[in-house]
C-alpha cells in the first residue's frame, strides 16, 4: 500500500511538472519599464517593437505554444517588449493601450512603429487558434514593411 501511494504522489509530481512551461523569449528582450530604451534600439536598427503581452511561466501549454510560435516567427526582425498580463500598460503607445484593453487575450503581440506609437498589426490567441499561418503571416509582413522602408 505505501508503495502505491508514493507511486501515486511520484506520478502527481511529474505530471505537474510536466505541464507547467515557460516560454521561450528571445535574448536580448526588454520589459515594459525599458520602452523608451526600445524606441531608441528600434529607431537605430530599423525595427519595429514588438510588444508582447504574456505570461513567461505558465502552466497553459497552448499559451505556451502560442508565444513560442510568434517569437520564432519574428525572432531578430523586431526589438521585443514584454509585458506581463497583469501590468498595467502605463508607458506604452496609447494605441497598444487601447489594442490590449479592447482584446483581453494573451498571448498578444501588437507590431508597433517606435517613433510614432502606431499599431502596425497585431495578433492574440485567439486569432491564432482560428488560422495560425494567417495570424503569424500578418505580423511578419508588418515587420519586414516596416524594416524596408525608409525612416
Amino acid at each position: 500500500m505505501k508503495f502505491a501511494i508514493n507511486s501515486f504522489v511520484c506520478l502527481v509530481a511529474t505530471t505537474l511538472t510536466l505541464t507547467a512551461g515557460e516560454v521561450d523569449m528571445p535574448k536580448g528582450f526588454l520589459d515594459k519599464k525599458d520602452y523608451e530604451t526600445a524606441k531608441q534600439t528600434a529607431t537605430t536598427e530599423n525595427k519595429p517593437i514588438a510588444v508582447f503581452l504574456t505570461e513567461i511561466k505558465t502552466d497553459c501549454p497552448i499559451c505556451e505554444a502560442t508565444s513560442n510560435a510568434m517569437i520564432k516567427a519574428l525572432r531578430n526582425r523586431v526589438v521585443w517588449v514584454h509585458v506581463g498580463p497583469k501590468e498595467n500598460y502605463a508607458g506604452l503607445p496609447s494605441a497598444v493601450n487601447k489594442e490590449f484593453q479592447s482584446v483581453k487575450v494573451y498571448p498578444y503581440l501588437a507590431i508597433v512603429d517606435p517613433q510614432s506609437g502606431e499599431v502596425l498589426a497585431f495578433t492574440h490567441q485567439k486569432e491564432y487558434s482560428a488560422d495560425d499561418r494567417k495570424a503569424l503571416k500578418k505580423v511578419k509582413e508588418a515587420a519586414r514593411t516596416y524594416s524596408k522602408a525608409e525612416h
